[in-house]
């Protein structure tokens, strides 16, 4: 490869293109250099790791500077900008991916839960309820990572939403910052409320339950879902107007938020006022975290699946009930309300 370099650079010195001949060959010396310690790094990382990583790099380096950044169709679809959320979800997805393959079994519940919440809080909360008939730790500890999971849900949609819409971000900041916040604090209290020993049984659980975010059939997958939910909720709002959001956001939080939310911001501030946008997140949300409350309640021991409906179903209430007392203030015609 050196010997190679060192032709290419001739020719590109030759060229008049002296800053890239420079500044490859500077590289070139540095890694040379460092060939050693390289080496050993290759060796010290496993090979799933690195193949991960690879499939990164072709998501965001290869596939998103190929797709048209154009708009087609009456729908407005834009090829770049819904590979550029497929990149978003799959990296927020990754970066929680690598922190759980390198936690400790010993840090406990609670970090499984918040990592959780980063990758998957539905799956968490599967996994977390079925590992509590195993009586590992006290109820509480189950269901303060299950809430704490929620809390991050919160967070992370938040921060999704802020890339794509930020005048939707800016509607949501209060309600969903301080909801993620107190739910993760809950969490942390329940946890504590009678500390055991670690259960490393729950957390090797939902380690081997969280699957490889980057895989390109996933990521095709999410296109896919994401691009049928964008044109399905402008359809929705041509046909039933704001109404017809909020009752899709109710159906869509059941199943899966993350698409409906993120194709929402496609559409807010134009064919969905800002109002009727930030109601419908705040819904979608409230009933995911529902269903969440009834899988733990089907999963779990009995008292981890009462509580964490309790908790979960209040946090919905609350959320709800805030972001209606603030459409009160507004009027009617801008939220979409009938």
């Amino acid at each position: 490869m050196a010997a190679l370099l060192t032709f290419t650079l001739g020719g590109i010195a030759a060229a008049g293109l002296y800053w890239l001949a420079i500044a490859t060959g500077v590289v070139t010396v540095i890694l040379l250099q460092e060939k050693t310690r390289l080496e050993s790094l290759a060796t010290r990382v496993p090979s799933n790791e690195l193949r991960t990583l690879v499939r990164f790099l072709v998501l965001t380096g290869v596939i998103l500077p190929a797709v048209p950044n154009q708009s087609f169709t009456a729908f407005d679809i834009n090829p770049f900008t819904i590979w550029l959320v497929v990149v978003a979800v799959s990296g927020v997805s990754y970066f929680s991916y690598l922190l759980q393959l390198r936690w400790d079994e010993g840090r406990g519940l609670f970090l499984a839960g918040l990592l959780g919440g980063a990758y998957s809080s539905t799956v968490t909360t599967v996994v977390l309820a079925r590992q509590s008939k195993n009586g590992g730790q006290p109820a509480t500890s189950y269901v303060g990572a299950i809430v704490a999971a929620t809390g991050l849900m919160y967070l992370r949609l938040w921060i999704l939403v802020s890339l794509f819409a930020p005048p939707l971000a800016r509607e949501l900041v209060v309600l969903f910052v301080s909801f993620g916040l107190i739910s993760i604090g809950i969490g942390a209290a329940l946890v504590r409320l009678r500390p055991k020993l670690p259960d490393a049984e729950a957390v090797h659980a939902l380690q081997e339950r969280v699957s490889n975010p980057l895989e390109i059939s996933s990521a095709f997958t999410f296109a896919g879902i994401f691009l049928a939910v964008m044109i399905a909720t402008q359809l929705v709002a041509e046909r039933f107007g704001g109404t017809g959001v909020l009752v899709m956001a109710a159906i869509m939080g059941a199943a899966d938020v993350d698409p409906f939310i993120l194709g929402l911001t496609q559409h807010a501030g134009s064919e969905v006022t800002l109002g009727t946008a930030a109601l419908a997140v705040v819904i979608a949300a409230a009933t995911n975290n529902v269903m969440k409350g009834v899988y733990a309640l089907i999963f779990g021991a009995p008292r981890v699946g009462r509580l964490s409906l309790a908790i979960l179903s209040a946090s919905s209430i609350g959320s709800c009930f805030s972001r209606f007392r603030r459409s009160l203030r507004d009027s009617p015609s801008t939220y979409g309300i009938t």
